[in-house]
C-alpha cells in the first residue's frame, strides 16, 4: 500500500476529503496556443505572448507580470523546445520538471520533492530518452544545476504528475502537488475524483461515495475500464507496484484472458486504423467490423466501450444526434455493468454529450433529464469551473 490518508470522520458524498497546493503547474501541450500560461483561461484574440521564446501566452499583463521570475529561468529551454528534437520523451514532462527546477530556485530549496516515491524503468531505451532529455535541461539552464538532480526532478515529475481537470471533458494541463502525491494511495475502484482550481491553483479530491471514519482516501492512477491484467501491467510499468485494491483482488482471474486478450487487441488497433483513416466509407467499415467481431464486442467491456466511443465520436462529426443519444446511453450502460463510479468524469462527460445531441435534435426532455444529471455529477465531483455551461 505504501502511502496513505485515512479519515478522521465520516466523509460524505460530495464533500471535499482532501486539498493539496501546487508547487508547480503547466498548461497542457496541445492547449498551449489557446490557454493563459498562468490561469490557465482561454486566449482571446488580445494574447500577450513572451518575445524571447515565444511560447508562453498570457491573457493579461497582470498574469505575465505574475509569472515573470518564474518564467525567466525557463525562457531559453522554451525557446529551444519549438526548435529542438529531444527524442521521444514526453515534451509536457520536460516542461514540468523546468517548472518544478524554477520554483525550487524561487524558494531556494532543493528539497520539496526529495520524499515524493520514484519509479525507475529498467529498460535501456526508456535510459536514452531520459539521458537526451536531462542533457537538454542542464544544457538550457546554463549548466546551473547537474545532471543527478535534474535526473531526479524528472523521475520524480514522471511519476507524481496530476491531471488538471476543470471538469470531465477539460483537462487544461499537468501539475505537481506534493502533498497529494505523499498521501494519496490507488484504488481500481476509487472513492474521490480530483478537480483544479485555478484561481487558488489547489487541486481538491471530492468523495463519489461515502467514505467510513478510518477509510482510506483513494483515487485512480489509470482509466478505469481495462481488464485487471491491463490495469496490473500499466501500474506496475508506470509505477511500479501491483495492485492489491478490493476491485484487483476480487475480480477472478479469467483462464482465456491471454487468448481473449490477443484477439482485443487486434480489434482495437483496427477500430483506431478505421477513426484515424477519416475514408468517406467510416460508417461501413464500424458496421462490418461490429458484424465480423460480434463475439470480441460480447466478450469485452473495453472493447464494446471503445466502439461505442469511436461510433458516438462518428455520429457527432455527421450530426446524427439521435445516434449519439444512443450511442452515449448504451456507453453509460457498459460503465454501470462494469460496476464503476456513477460520479466521475466519465459520466459527466456521456450525460454532457446526451444533453447537447438531444437538444440539438429536439428530444426536449432527454435533455432536460441529462443537464440535471450533468449538474448533479459536477456538484459531487467539486468541478466548480466547468468550461461548457449548461442553457
Amino acid at each position: 500500500m505504501g502511502r496513505f490518508t485515512v479519515v478522521k470522520q465520516t466523509i460524505y458524498k460530495g464533500e471535499r476529503a482532501f486539498q493539496a497546493t501546487a508547487f508547480a503547474v503547466v498548461v497542457r501541450q496541445s492547449l498551449a496556443p489557446r490557454r493563459c500560461h498562468w490561469c490557465f483561461v482561454t486566449l482571446r484574440k488580445k494574447a500577450l505572448q513572451c518575445g524571447d521564446c515565444e511560447f508562453s501566452r498570457y491573457c493579461s499583463r497582470d498574469c505575465l507580470a505574475a509569472d515573470a521570475t518564474l518564467h525567466a529561468f525557463q525562457c531559453q529551454a522554451l525557446r529551444a523546445l519549438k526548435r529542438r528534437d529531444i527524442g521521444t520523451f514526453d515534451v509536457e514532462t520536460v516542461r514540468l520538471a523546468l517548472a518544478v527546477l524554477s520554483m525550487e530556485q524561487f524558494v531556494q530549496n532543493p528539497q520539496v520533492l526529495v520524499l515524493l516515491a520514484v519509479h525507475r524503468r529498467q529498460d535501456s531505451n526508456e535510459e536514452k530518452k531520459m539521458h537526451t532529455a536531462v542533457e537538454f535541461i542542464v544544457e538550457m539552464t546554463g549548466r546551473t544545476l547537474g545532471p543527478r538532480r535534474v535526473k531526479a526532478t524528472l523521475e520524480r515529475v514522471r511519476c507524481n504528475a496530476h491531471p488538471l481537470y476543470l471538469d470531465g471533458m477539460t483537462c487544461v494541463g499537468t501539475g505537481i502537488f506534493p502533498e497529494a502525491a505523499m498521501a494519496l494511495n490507488h484504488s481500481c475502484l476509487p472513492n474521490v475524483v480530483p478537480s483544479f482550481d485555478s484561481r487558488t491553483r489547489t487541486l481538491a479530491f471530492h468523495a463519489i461515495t461515502e467514505i467510513p471514519k478510518g477509510g482510506a482516501v483513494e483515487y485512480a492512477y489509470i482509466d478505469l475500464l481495462q481488464t485487471r491484467k491491463r490495469r496490473q501491467m500499466l501500474l506496475s510499468q508506470g509505477f511500479g507496484f501491483n495492485c492489491v485494491c478490493e476491485r484487483c483482488t476480487s475480480e477472478l482471474k479469467n483462464p482465456t484472458e491471454d487468448e481473449d486478450e490477443v484477439e482485443e487487441t487486434r480489434v482495437m488497433e483496427q477500430l483506431i486504423q478505421i477513426m484515424n483513416s477519416r475514408r468517406s466509407d467510416t460508417k461501413q467499415q464500424l458496421v462490418h467490423l461490429k458484424k465480423d467481431n460480434e463475439g470480441v464486442f460480447k466478450g469485452s467491456n473495453e472493447a464494446a466501450f471503445a466502439l461505442y466511443t469511436a461510433e458516438m465520436q462518428f455520429a457527432r462529426a455527421q450530426n446524427d444526434w439521435g445516434h449519439v443519444v444512443k450511442a452515449a446511453e448504451t456507453l453509460l450502460e457498459i460503465w454501470s455493468r462494469c460496476g464503476l463510479p456513477k460520479y466521475y468524469h466519465t459520466t459527466e462527460t456521456l450525460h454532457l454529450q446526451i444533453y447537447s445531441a438531444a437538444k440539438q435534435a429536439g428530444m426536449v426532455e432527454i435533455s432536460k433529464v441529462s443537464a440535471k444529471q450533468v449538474a448533479h455529477i459536477r456538484q459531487i465531483c467539486g468541478y466548480s469551473q466547468p468550461e461548457t455551461p449548461l442553457e
